[in-house]
């Protein structure tokens, strides 16, 4: 598994407000066979057990491809980091298969 963490920006959907997030995490997750992006934290109702707020390539094999992850994070979030790690996602999704 790759992860690297980034900055991004994205809409708290629960204040319709701007957030300005510098811990976001993105990456390839091998075994799940799936490119992902995590960010934030809510907590949970029972057990007081934390999750990203936003998660996207959670499931396996839902972005196993790097242009379909990025057609689908395109309106989530923006990231000025995004650009210069697309290639290093890439190679170590190949590296991995």
């Amino acid at each position: 598994m790759s992860r690297h963490t980034i900055w991004a920006a994205y809409i708290d959907h629960r204040y319709g407000e701007l957030c300005g997030d510098d811990s976001c995490t993105i990456g390839w997750d091998g075994p799940m066979n799936t490119y992902f992006f995590q960010s934030g934290a809510e907590v949970e109702d029972q057990g007081g057990m934390c999750r990203p707020f936003i998660w996207i390539g959670g499931s396996p094999n839902e972005f196993p491809n790097l242009d379909e992850f990025l057609v689908a994070i395109r309106n989530v979030f923006q990231s000025p980091d995004l650009e210069g790690l697309l290639e290093t996602l890439e190679t170590e999704s190949q590296a991995s298969q």
